[in-house]
C-alpha cells in the first residue's frame, strides 16, 4: 500500500507527469520513514519509476523500496491513480485495474493500491 494524504499524493501525481513529459529515464521519491510505522509492519522507502517498453512491471527493488517500468504510455495510464479529489480522503485507487484489461499489466508482479488518508498522516505527524 502506498500511503499519504490527499494533498502530498496530487503533488507525488504532479511530479511523476512531469517526468513522463521530460527526457528523463528514471525517477525516484523517497519516502518519509523514521517515523513509527503502526499499525503497518513497516514503510516503504521509496518508489522508483522507469521508463521502457511494453507492459508495467511492479516488483520490490533494492532495499524493498517499489520499483514500477513500462511504457511512457502505459504509466501515464498507472499514475492516474496517485491523483485523488478533494472528497475522495479515506479512499484508494487500484491502479493496475485500467492496464488488466488492455493486457498492458503483468500479472505476476505486485498490486499496490493507493490510499489517501489526511487523518492518518496529521496523526503521525509526517514531514511534507
Amino acid at each position: 500500500m502506498i500511503l499519504d494524504s490527499i494533498g502530498n499524493l496530487n503533488a507525488v501525481y504532479d511530479k511523476l507527469s512531469r517526468f513522463l513529459a521530460s527526457s528523463k529515464a528514471s525517477i525516484r521519491i523517497e519516502a518519509v520513514t523514521q517515523e513509527n510505522p503502526e499499525s503497518y509492519a513497516e514503510f516503504l522507502p521509496y518508489l522508483e519509476l522507469i521508463k521502457s517498453q511494453g507492459k508495467v512491471s511492479v516488483q520490490f527493488g533494492e532495499g524493498k523500496g517499489i520499483l514500477i517500468s513500462g511504457s511512457s504510455e502505459n504509466l501515464t495510464t498507472y499514475i492516474e491513480a496517485f491523483k485523488f479529489g478533494e472528497n475522495e480522503d479515506g479512499n484508494h485507487h487500484h491502479p493496475e485495474f485500467s492496464l488488466i484489461n488492455k493486457n498492458n499489466f503483468y500479472m505476476g508482479n505486485l498490486w499496490p493500491f493507493i490510499e489517501a488518508d489526511n487523518d492518518y498522516v496529521t496523526e503521525h505527524d509526517f514531514a511534507n
